[in-house]
């Protein structure tokens, strides 16, 4: 009997091909109970496709290019994994030349709203300060799927709270969260 928040069948043949193989003599522990327990200490739809992490002091628009560089969707079938997504959605954070230029750069379609402070030294500008990038507002309003992904990562207490302090079991415990939204969908 499969109790909750622990891995059912179906995301227990998804997760264990990734499982690292022990090389040692000893004998390890069962995996399914050691990622029950994990899972469980995670409780918690949303999908990241990518992330990276820093220290609480770092902007979140200084990793868009290494978020960006980091997606890869695979195909159905054989071929390469899309790196490039069709459309991104940000907040004014991310609002600035440099992440605009870079996305039109790759040809990806962007919504991004200006910063009062652009708007305002664009106007005062006149003629010379050029056109406002184009907004659609009824596509921005999609924005809030990605809000409800970072809320459902943050229900982790785990991750909510960065129990994990070493660089590599933070990302690690974000990943298993990550694969664990994407396997239950």
């Amino acid at each position: 009997m499969q109790r909750r928040h622990e891995l059912s069948d179906i995301e227990w043949e998804f997760v264990r091909p990734l499982l690292p193989v022990s090389l040692r003599a000893r004998k390890r522990l069962d995996d399914r109970t050691v990622l029950n327990g994990i899972v469980w200490k995670f409780r918690a739809l949303g999908r990241p496709l990518a992330f990276t992490v820093t220290d609480g002091t770092t902007n979140d628009c200084t990793q868009s290019t290494a978020v960006m560089d980091a997606i890869r969707v695979p195909r159905p079938g054989p071929g390469r994994p899309r790196i490039r997504p069709d459309h991104v959605l940000g907040d004014k954070g991310y609002s600035s030349r440099a992440i605009h230029a870079r996305l039109r750069q790759r040809g990806v379609g962007h919504t991004i709203p200006e910063r009062t402070d652009q708007i305002r030294n664009r106007l005062r500008r006149g003629c010379r300060g050029g056109r406002p990038p184009v907004f659609d507002k009824q596509l921005h309003e999609q924005r809030n799927v990605v809000e409800r992904c970072f809320n459902r990562l943050k229900q982790r207490r785990g991750i909510a709270t960065r129990y994990d302090k070493t660089a590599g079991s933070y990302p690690a415990a974000v990943a298993l969260a990550s694969l664990l939204m994407w396997a239950r969908r």
